[in-house]
């Protein structure tokens, strides 16, 4: 039946993890890039990292929680008629982050991070692996103030992207040292 693309890629062969290895979520760190940041090309090197951050190109925020749900597909009308009507065109994403470092220069950290465009690394530290986005990361961030007493106030921050189909973050391992709590 046609679809939308009729450009396929050989498909990969699928991976069969052996013995139960399964993948663990848990983001306890990221770090928001400058999207004019040169100093990292190969996102494993804790060399590389460094310079980044020495040059205020990356910022590391540790000791938070964090999840990617599943994006969104983005469909658009297939232009090939005799199969579906819609075809995925894009994917939606969205890195949802509570962080409980409350202070007023977060207040400025977060603030001025709303107003601009980024690019992205997480850490899952029971893998040690970073994934790592590069496409537009748009930021919105509010303080959040329970009525409670008893309840810690946080910041709450969504990071959205938009992405080819067959796009997802880019799985590398961690530098050494760099993302650690």
């Amino acid at each position: 039946m046609p679809s939308g693309n009729y450009c396929n890629v050989p498909l990969p062969e699928h991976e069969l993890v052996a013995c139960g290895a399964w993948v663990f979520g848990g983001i306890p760190s990221l770090a928001i890039l400058e999207q004019d940041q040169t100093e990292i090309t190969n996102f494993s090197s804790q060399v590389q990292w460094n310079a980044a951050i020495v040059a205020n190109n990356a910022k590391l925020v540790k000791q938070l929680t964090a999840e990617l749900p599943e994006a969104s597909p983005v469909e658009g009308t297939n232009p090939i008629g005799g199969g579906s009507e819609n075809v995925t065109d894009a994917l939606d994403w969205t890195l949802t982050v509570e962080d409980y470092n409350v202070s007023a220069q977060n207040d400025d950290f977060y603030s001025a991070l709303n107003s601009r465009q980024v690019n992205l690394a997480w850490y899952n530290s029971k893998e040690g692996n970073i994934q790592v986005v590069l496409q537009n990361v748009d930021v919105q961030a509010f303080p959040i103030v329970p009525k409670s007493a008893g309840e810690k106030q946080r910041y709450s921050v969504t990071f959205k992207w938009r992405s080819n189909v067959d796009e997802f973050p880019t799985r590398v391992a961690a530098p050494a040292g760099i993302f650690t709590v």
